[in-house]
């Protein structure tokens, strides 16, 4: 993954008990994603200055918490969305 981003994203790894790594990426606020071997977990994606989604690794799941806008950007979902990307929220009236 390249990380040429204005702003740098921590990460922290911890093991699962099935031995997999786990990998926290913390982008900003409440925004972070989960890397689990190939899969690629999204919570409340919102567009903040220096991160750029297209550098990302695409979701194979969003997590949106609730419908405040700094929890809930519609650009973002975009940029990391795929085709078969699955969402889930709470009651958002989009």
């Amino acid at each position: 993954m390249n990380q040429s981003f204005t702003k740098s994203i921590e990460s922290d790894s911890f093991i699962a008990k099935n031995g997999k790594t786990i990998t926290v990426h913390f982008i900003q606020h409440a925004t972070f994603y989960f890397s689990f071997g190939n899969i690629i977990i999204y919570a409340d994606p919102v567009v903040y200055e220096g991160i750029d989604y297209k550098l990302l690794p695409k979701a194979d799941l969003i997590l949106i918490t609730h419908d405040h806008y700094d929890h809930f950007d519609r650009n973002a979902i975009v940029e990391i969305s795929k085709s078969n990307t699955v969402i889930l929220l709470s009651s958002l009236k989009i």
